[in-house]
């Protein structure tokens, strides 16, 4: 078997997986895989699993950056999601450290902003397990400018799940959602759930800590009645279920505006059924 020399860099596309694959590396410390921090290198994310069952350990994933959305028109499109990670399919994490990976940014419409990207860690649509990882320093993208309506901050610095997420001893820590688009007096929406964002579906934490994690803000130009930090600095929860066991939540804070109504939910805005 060929030895495989930490860092692996990536220097053109993300190292996609639609099949059933289990990727095994000696330890989170001793492999990292990033995409390249030369110059010219295009935005892409580490790992895309469109499908499949995917089991992946003991390495580091790091720099992983989705694309920007699209300026121009009317609106703006949306930045990706998924920084170092997006799943669609059925994947465990083991031993994981995904750290500095960030969404795209959205894009500039005459009068509508892109959103941006949400799930700078790790974005999940499908059914995610993750023993002992740690998701920590992940930002998520700000939105777009416009002359109407900015587009609002990313959702989720370190985790964004719309599928079933389950967590166990794991560490989310010092990620951030996206600010809102700048344009002078037109409001705006920080991003929420600084650490983790859940909508829609469920998500079980045990013995996780998620601390000093920071919502989107609304730059001070922006300010009015229409600007809105982001809620829920450590977790954000909305139309879905949640349970937390043994957990800690600490240190985060919400998104601020300069006139406009600041972020609510320091540790946790939970607007669905919850089991703590």
């Amino acid at each position: 078997m060929a030895l495989v020399t930490s860092p692996i860099s990536l220097t053109t596309a993300e190292l996609s997986i639609n099949k059933n694959l289990t990727i095994t590396g000696p330890g989170a410390m001793l492999l990292t895989i990033s995409r390249s921090s030369a110059g010219g290198i295009p935005d892409f994310r580490v790992f895309n699993i469109s499908s499949g069952t995917v089991g992946i350990s003991g390495l580091t994933v790091t720099n992983g950056k989705s694309p920007d959305g699209a300026a121009g028109g009317s609106s703006g499109s949306v930045g990706a999601d998924g920084g170092g990670v997006f799943n669609a399919g059925t994947l465990t994490l083991t031993d994981v450290y995904l750290t500095n990976n960030r969404t795209g940014r959205g894009g500039n419409g005459v009068n509508f902003g892109g959103f941006g990207g949400s799930g700078a860690g790790i974005a999940n649509t499908g059914t995610l397990t993750m023993i002992s990882c740690i998701i920590e320093m992940n930002s998520a993208g700000p939105g777009g400018a416009g002359n109407n309506s900015v587009g609002d901050g990313g959702n989720g610095g370190g985790v964004y799940n719309s599928g079933t997420l389950m967590m166990t001893y794991g560490i989310v820590s010092s990620n951030a959602a996206g600010n809102a688009g700048v344009t002078s007096s037109v409001g705006g929406r920080g991003g929420s759930g600084g650490g983790i964002y859940s909508r829609i579906g469920s998500m079980n934490l045990t013995n996780v800590g998620v601390d000093n994690n920071i919502c989107g803000n609304v730059p001070a130009g922006n300010g009015g009645n229409n600007a809105f930090g982001g809620m829920g600095g450590g977790i954000f929860i909305i139309l879905g279920t949640a349970s937390l066991t043994n957990c800690s939540v600490s240190g985060n804070q919400t998104g601020t505006t300069n006139g406009g109504t600041n972020g609510y939910g320091g540790g946790i805005d939970n607007e669905c059924p919850m089991t703590i």
